[in-house]
């Protein structure tokens, strides 16, 4: 695929179908413009940085991890104070997503793992610096301080 073309994407029943020339047309406008050394380069670099998220929430006691760091995705949630329910944990780590969206800081998304609400970090910017995860890390811990 030369160039991105929607119109040509018909509904198959397989979610793999509809993104992988999406991806594939992404990848190559990245690779004719940087070159595949330095798109092989930027994905490496965001999977190293999930792992980075991933041990920075590790060494947090507020955060835990849910799931292994794999590839750019990191699941995780943060922690009460004090024992909680798992509804009032899902809802706490829910409004925590909207309150990180609003403040434009960054942007992540939330999941159901293990029948527990995550919040989901995908590294995938190749201009994601190691500090932004720190600031992320920051921000998080100053809004579930608020939401206390």
């Amino acid at each position: 695929m030369d160039a991105l073309e929607f119109y040509g994407l018909t509904p198959t029943g397989d979610p793999g179908r509809w993104r992988l020339p999406v991806v594939g047309g992404l990848c190559s406008g990245f690779g004719t413009f940087f070159g595949g050394a330095a798109l092989g380069a930027a994905i490496e670099a965001n999977v190293r940085q999930a792992r980075l998220l991933g041990t920075l929430i590790e060494n947090d006691r507020a955060f835990e991890l849910l799931a292994p760091v794999a590839l750019n995705i990191v699941c995780f949630r943060a922690r009460l104070p004090t024992p909680a329910d798992d509804d009032a944990l899902d809802r706490f780590n829910d409004a925590l997503v909207m309150r990180l969206q609003a403040t434009g800081i960054a942007v992540t998304s939330s999941t159901i793992l293990g029948g527990r609400h995550a919040i989901r970090v995908n590294v995938m910017n190749h201009r994601t610096r190691d500090e932004d995860l720190s600031i992320l890390m920051d921000t998080l811990r100053t809004l579930a301080a608020e939401l206390r």
